[in-house]
């Protein structure tokens, strides 16, 4: 029987499939971040949005093209609102963002006490 560790990694990892199939790209707060979206299998653009601003994560991501994009900041009040933020400027572009995905990252990482994107890399 598996631990409950190798448990949540397998469901974070569907989550992560899924997500990889249906957005063009993702935005976080910062490499430890992208590293644990790229261990968990994204293999999706992931932008590092803790250095630009919401007009300069928009602009990197519609040169890539990306037309929908998962928005995975932390679970903090920095994360938040940073989420809220960024959200409002990319959607002012045309950029959709797919919040199923953080709702169902959050959903797991509330169980576990996780706050952070790159705790994933504990797993």
């Amino acid at each position: 029987m598996k631990d409950k560790r190798a448990l949540v990694k397998e469901e974070l990892g569907k989550i992560i499939e899924k997500m990889d199939s249906a957005v063009d790209a993702a935005l976080v707060e910062g490499r430890r971040d992208r590293k644990a979206l790229r261990k968990m299998g994204f293999t999706k653009p992931v932008i590092d949005c803790s250095s630009l601003a919401g007009g300069e994560a928009a602009e990197k991501l519609l040169e890539l093209g990306a037309k929908n994009v998962a928005m995975l900041t932390d679970y903090d009040f920095h994360g938040r609102s940073l989420c809220r933020d960024l959200t409002r400027a990319l959607q002012m572009r045309g950029i959709r963002i797919k919040s199923l995905y953080r709702k169902k990252i959050k959903e797991i990482f509330a169980e576990r006490n996780m706050k952070t994107i790159e705790s994933m890399n504990k797993l």
